[in-house]
């Protein structure tokens, strides 16, 4: 059976690869049209709107996650495991939706990659390159931070269940700070990314 998260696994992996195809193409395509016009192919467009659309939600989640930690980390701190579980139970519950919208930001990344080679001018499509590349990052991002929301789980379970010694705090709050990291990286990279195809957008007129 394939799951969301396999689903994920394997568009990254493709658009890796088609990012390096698109790569050797756009260089091919420029030895052989010199026109130099500003050009962005119509699939390119509807793919990054798409994609912006799936990419906000993923942000989203990722902005309401930072909260909900502090809140676990502070339930923790003062013995509430419950009430930090269940704050655990409703990131999974997200999650489900974050990878709902990595499966969609991946496809549409991959269309916008596959179609690079005709964006011109050249510059443009370097950038366009660069941009894909940081947004895919958060499809990975994704998975590191939904395999750290399981750890959590496991540990709250296992210190509500058998006490403290079962889940040491040093362990939780280690894992609760590796999950916030990854949760500003997301947001991060997606900075970075409206940064680059804003740049994009003036050298194509977009």
């Amino acid at each position: 059976m394939i799951t969301r998260l396999g689903v994920v696994r394997k568009n990254w992996a493709w658009i890796v690869a088609i990012v390096v195809a698109a790569l050797i193409l756009v260089f091919l395509i420029r030895l052989l049209n010199t026109s130099g016009q500003p050009h962005v192919p119509p699939e390119f467009l509807k793919a990054r709107a798409a994609g912006g659309d799936a990419s906000q939600v993923i942000v989203g989640i990722s902005d309401n996650s930072i909260k909900n930690l502090q809140e676990i980390q502070a339930d923790e701190t003062s013995g509430n495991y419950t009430a930090g579980l269940n704050l655990v139970l409703e990131e999974i519950n997200q999650n489900n939706q974050a990878r709902a919208s990595a499966v969609q930001l991946s496809d549409q990344l991959n269309v916008m990659a596959s179609n690079l080679s005709q964006v011109q001018p050249e510059s443009a499509a370097r950038i366009g390159l660069q941009a894909i590349i940081i947004e895919s990052q958060i499809v990975e991002g994704l998975i590191s931070y939904n395999n750290y929301t399981y750890q959590l789980l496991d540990l709250l379970h296992n210190r509500l269940q058998n006490g403290a010694s079962s889940a040491p705090a040093a362990k939780i709050n280690s894992v609760i700070s590796q999950m916030n990291d990854q949760a500003k990286s997301i947001n991060n990279l997606n900075t970075q990314y409206q940064s680059l195809m804003k740049q994009f957008d003036q050298m194509t007129n977009s």
